[in-house]
């Protein structure tokens, strides 16, 4: 029934008259505020999550197949793969974790000699639950990431969160963490102190993803090159993460080399 009234609302005469923006705001508002009542006394079943996504993902597909189709381009779109290749190009998307989990995203910036670290943690739903970013002084880009990789499981942890899947643009790290390549020096005690988190979590993954499927956290790390020296966000992004955000939550896949 929650599935049907949402359908009902998506399709309807008012959505056909609706600007790019105006879609994107109807389809927030049917996708978090039609199911309240109902979730509010009973777990929403996964079917019903997953199939809640699809629709949402569904429909921004049947959007721009429309405004593809009117400029009388091909109309090819990839929305629902992460990872996947069409004529030899691959496109990138940003996916929730599985129901019951919580992802953490993390990157590291430098600018000039100084650098910085940012991580965001949001849940099955797309949620964001905590966002945080950290000056961290004269460190290297590699030992920046590292460290916004231990912030943020440290963080997931300390608020009980024990499922939870980590993924970040660097593969070296990854691998590191993973245990497949042999750890360099400068972040061997940084990659200790993450197997120490992941030891009180029922289930974890680190997984390597493209910098195009981490636009938020990348934002989110330049923050706090203006920080002295940390921040913590717990209701919400900060402002001028929003379009990065909205993109990867509901934004089309986007091939290799993309830039907002």
């Amino acid at each position: 029934m929650m599935i049907d009234r949402i359908r009902s609302k998506l399709t309807g005469w008012k959505a056909h008259s609706l600007s790019r923006a105006g879609w994107l705001t109807l389809i927030k508002a049917c996708i978090t505020g039609v199911p309240n009542h109902m979730l509010s006394c009973f777990k929403c079943p996964k079917e019903i999550v997953t199939k809640k996504y699809l629709r949402r993902m569904g429909f921004l597909m049947l959007l721009k197949r429309l405004r593809i189709r009117q400029l009388g381009k091909p109309s090819l779109v990839r929305v629902r793969c992460f990872k996947k290749k069409f004529n030899g190009l691959i496109n990138i998307k940003w996916q929730p974790p599985p129901l019951d989990w919580i992802k953490v995203n993390f990157d590291g910036s430098v600018l000039g000699n100084l650098a910085a670290t940012g991580f965001v943690i949001c849940d099955w739903n797309g949620n964001v639950r905590l966002v945080g970013a950290k000056n961290s002084g004269q460190v290297s880009i590699i030992v920046a990431k590292c460290l916004a990789l231990r912030d943020g499981l440290a963080h997931a942890t300390h608020n009980g969160w024990r499922k939870i899947l980590v993924e970040g643009d660097s593969k070296l790290i990854i691998d590191c963490v993973n245990n497949m390549v042999s750890i360099p020096w400068s972040i061997s005690i940084l990659v200790q102190d993450i197997w120490v988190l992941s030891s009180y979590c029922e289930e974890i993954s680190f997984q390597h993803i493209f910098r195009e499927a981490n636009f938020t956290a990348d934002v989110v790390a330049s923050l706090g090159h203006n920080l002295a020296p940390s921040r913590l966000w717990d209701r919400g992004l900060p402002l001028s993460c929003s379009v990065p955000f909205y993109f990867d939550l509901v934004g089309p896949a986007c091939p290799r080399g993309f830039q907002l």
